[in-house]
Parts: C-alpha cells; structure tokens; sequence
C-alpha cells in the first residue's frame, strides 16, 4: 500500500524573500520529500541549517550527480533530471519499460519510484528563471521547469491517478 504524502520542491522562487516558505515547508512536512535544482537544493539546506554532500555516481550513470540533506529522501540535480523522470514515467505509463530500481538506481528511477508510491503529491514550484540555461554554448536547450512540471503533473493525474496540488513561488 503506498504511502500518504510526497512534496516535491524545484526552482528557486521568483521572490527571494518566499525562500523561507521552503524552508518551512519542509520542517513541517510529515511525508516523503524531493528537491530538484542545484539551487534550490541549497535554499533548503540554508534555510533549515543543514549542510549539503554531493554523492558519487554509480558507476554508468549518466545524470549529473545526486546529493544528501538530512532529513530528505532525494535531492537532484532540476532541470536535466526532471525531463528524464519525465521520460521515465511516460514509458511507464505506456508498459514500454518497467520500473526496476537496483541497488544503484539512478536518482531518476528513485524519484520516479518515490512519485509512483503516493497517493497525493505537492508541488512547490518556483518560477525564477535559471539563467543558466539560457547559455548558447550548451549543446542542447533546456525546457522550462514550469513546462516539465507541467507534463509530469498530467501524466501522474491521467496516467496513475495520482492527487496533486502544485503551488507556484
């Protein structure tokens, strides 16, 4: 039976001053949680007073790496990440490919596990725009989060009956 509640925090809000909301969010958070985004990933850590560990690569993965705060079950990498858990959950979706989380599952497939096992999902989306991603010497153009999320949230309603609620910053 799948857990209660998952919350999901990407993107660095518009208005620094909501940073702490996050914060807040996350103390007050009883479930499971996800943080995707460099960034974000350390708005949460300072706004809780944790310190941030980026961890190794299993050996193949071709994601950018993984990280540990205390106290949060995945926190990733956002944009890059986030489209892949987006493939992912349409393949899924779709029985061309079924979800096998090994002992080294990329962080993709263990938050896609992590969507896949709640009944009710929230999203905190903050809609300050990576400057980063609009750089014209990376090889490929990276898609809005907002858009990305917005996929991901019609897939988990249509495809697996999932409960979200998404909050944008």
């Amino acid at each position: 039976m799948p857990s209660s509640d998952l919350l999901y925090i990407t993107g660095a809000p518009l208005n620094s001053a909501d940073d702490k909301l996050l914060g807040q969010a996350v103390k007050e958070w009883s479930g499971s949680i996800v943080v995707s985004g460099g960034t974000t990933a350390k708005i949460v850590a300072r706004e809780l007073g944790r310190s941030i560990t980026v961890m190794p690569n299993a050996r193949g993965v071709m994601l950018p790496p993984a990280s540990r705060i205390y106290g949060i079950d995945v926190v990733s990498e956002g944009a890059i990440t986030l489209s892949c858990v987006r493939d992912l959950l349409r393949d899924v979706a779709d029985d061309s490919k079924p979800l096998f989380l090994g002992m080294e599952a990329s962080v993709d497939k263990k938050i896609v596990h992590l969507l896949l096992s709640h009944r009710k999902i929230v999203f905190m989306v903050g809609t300050k725009l990576n400057e980063a991603h609009f750089d014209s010497s990376l090889p490929i153009s990276l898609e809005r989060r907002v858009d990305i999320i917005s996929d991901i949230v019609k897939i988990l309603r249509e495809d697996f009956r999932k409960k979200i609620e998404v909050e944008f910053l």
